[in-house]
């Protein structure tokens, strides 16, 4: 992806932040934005990462506001899919009720006594010229008895070297996607 129009990219130490929103055909209340926090050369991702996950308002901190002018802008084409089943770790997290025989009334006609046998998510990232695309889907199977102030030169943002991504939704500022690139040449 190429532009020579203005971006939402902010510097700070050690990385530059870049916001692409999702345009939003249908008119409803979730907006939705990529953010690309691409490290300095002297900056590891994992360090960036760690702040990421490890800071609450870490992401919400370092989203850029205000559009700026750029000078050279690329950020490669990318695509992820992950796909895993939950249960495991829904029942480490303390969800075990719902697995073993659960009460359901409050979502169906006789709930009671139901149980839960499987749950899969899947999510799929994708950036092309276009923009970017993100998806996710969660299946239950089983239901059954049983910053800074805006630069005012040209910023360059040319994410050739490896990168976090997140999708964010902007009014409650929640991560939906956190990931990165390690070789985004490859791409």
């Amino acid at each position: 992806m190429t532009t020579s129009e203005s971006q939402h990219i902010a510097v700070y130490p050690g990385f530059t932040a870049l916001k692409l929103p999702y345009k939003n055909d249908v008119q409803q209340q979730a907006e939705f934005y990529m953010l690309i926090l691409l490290p300095d050369s002297e900056t590891e991702i994992a360090d960036l990462y760690d702040k990421a996950v490890s800071t609450p308002e870490f992401i919400k901190t370092h989203t850029p506001t205000v559009k700026v002018p750029v000078g050279r802008f690329m950020v490669p084409k990318f695509k992820f899919t992950s796909k895993f089943e939950l249960s495991s770790d829904m029942r480490k997290l303390g969800v075990t009720r719902a697995f073993e025989g659960g009460d359901f009334s409050g979502m169906m006609t006789g709930g009671e006594g139901l149980s839960i046998n499987a749950v899969y998510h899947k999510a799929t990232i994708e950036v092309d010229e276009v923009g970017t695309v993100a998806a996710a889907a969660t299946a239950i199977v089983g239901f059954g008895s049983a910053g800074p102030g805006a630069p005012r030169d040209l910023v360059d943002f040319v994410a050739d070297r490896p990168f976090l991504f997140a999708v964010v939704e902007e009014g409650t500022d929640a991560v939906l996607f956190l990931g990165h690139v390690a070789n985004p040449l490859t791409h």
